[in-house]
């Protein structure tokens, strides 16, 4: 099974002994695929992070009617999207310990959700429009139904995004835990053609590689973070790390967004050849989403045989991964564990042409963004990623993380 067909949320490990079966969950996914991808409406390559749809071939002669060419419309980007086990953390742990309140915790999990898909939609290029939300709960407190859509709301809004409506589903005895809440969100966005940023056709031998860093796990994870901070020792959560935030602070801080620093990006005349979100199955199953693949049938691109090749001991490493490498005990504490579980420091993976290296990095570094280079595209045929030297995991970004969402 290749790590060109992880196109779902994974809180994985390696291992396939673990509580996620990631072998198995790529099985499905490889499944998935097979069944989705045979729509003639489909643009772009299966695998993607966002499904982009012709819009003319959606509905045929609707150029003409208006008098415009058919390539000059602007495609359609649809994802869905939900925090994954993060929730179990906020709406339990984080309440106890007094971090959160239910509001507060209500609120994080949509930002979470916002932020994630957000990104997935970014990554092509385009510009989310609407949306429509799914909240389901086991029981509502008084107000909180309205607070939980006026927080929708409110975030879809910041990214310009219209909140046409949704759905609340109250289904008690389905949850654990009393009060429980995960949100999901379904977001269309819009993709003018000359924006269209598509790693399978336009990535090329060469090309650096750009990691743009997260700040701690985002949304994925979160069942080996439970498991190592409740089961083997919840006063983990009080640690102090030397930003002076908790570990419960950091694991608990919101899904950075880059949408507004892609936008930057692109309207700054840097088009990047491709841009990978780096979720579950981390680095390696992320970025092989946007490599050129050498079966072309399903996107007519040319063939192209290339690979890419990070150097792990370019990676800066965000303080909380050390700890939570350092406690983890199952399954063992390997570099090859952590790099398929978490993001590892690596939010966002930027794929550019040698001469847009520099003004790629002086772009996002004169922002409260950190980027720097950590490898580039060889030659190959695979179209696998392969790491080479090994992770220090003493060194640490070099900018404060971002604490905020976007």
């Amino acid at each position: 099974m290749q790590s060109k067909d992880f196109t779902m949320t994974a809180n994985t490990t390696a291992s396939s002994d673990y509580r996620v079966d990631v072998v198995q969950k790529a099985e499905t996914i490889s499944g998935v695929l097979e069944i989705i991808s045979t729509g003639k409406k489909l643009i772009g390559h299966p695998g993607a992070f966002s499904a982009i749809l012709s819009f003319d071939k959606l509905f045929p002669g609707f150029a003409g009617r208006c008098g415009i060419a058919p390539r000059d419309l602007p495609m359609l980007v649809m994802k869905s999207e939900e925090p994954g086990t993060k929730p179990l953390l906020a709406f339990k742990t984080g309440i106890e310990k007094g971090l959160l309140d239910r509001r507060k915790a209500i609120r994080l999990m949509i930002e979470d959700t916002v932020n994630h898909i957000v990104n997935d939609i970014a990554v092509t290029g385009a510009i989310p429009r609407i949306a429509q939300d799914v909240a389901f709960v086991d029981k509502l407190e008084p107000g909180e139904g309205e607070y939980l859509v006026s927080a929708f709301h409110e975030i879809c809004n910041a990214f310009g995004i219209i909140l046409s409506g949704g759905e609340i589903s109250e289904q008690p005895d389905i949850f654990s835990n009393r009060g429980h809440i995960t949100p999901s969100l379904v977001a269309i966005g819009e993709l003018a053609p000359d924006d269209h940023i598509e790693g399978p056709r336009d990535i090329r031998t060469d090309d650096r590689i750009i990691v743009i860093a997260s700040n701690g796990p985002h949304t994925n994870g979160y069942t080996l973070i439970r498991d190592i901070f409740m089961s083997q020792n919840p006063a983990l959560f009080d640690k102090r790390l030397s930003d002076g935030r908790t570990a419960l602070e950091a694991v608990l801080t919101p899904h950075l967004c880059y949408f507004f620093l892609i936008r930057k990006i692109i309207e700054g005349g840097i088009k990047p050849n491709g841009l990978a979100h780096i979720t579950g199955g981390g680095i390696r199953d992320n970025l092989a989403r946007i490599l050129p693949d050498t079966d072309t049938k399903s996107t007519g691109y040319p063939t192209l045989n290339v690979d890419a090749e990070i150097d792990l001991s370019c990676l800066r490493i965000p303080e909380i991964f050390d700890l939570l490498r350092d406690r983890q005990s199952a399954p063992p504490r390997e570099d090859d564990t952590m790099l398929r579980t978490f993001n590892c420091g690596v939010g966002m993976i930027a794929v550019v042409s040698p001469e847009q290296e520099r003004p790629l990095l002086d772009l996002i570094n004169a922002t409260d963004f950190e980027a720097y280079t950590a490898g580039k595209i060889v030659s190959g045929g695979s179209r696998q990623v392969r790491y080479t030297s090994s992770i220090d995991w003493s060194r640490r970004p070099e900018k404060p993380v971002i604490t905020t969402a976007s």
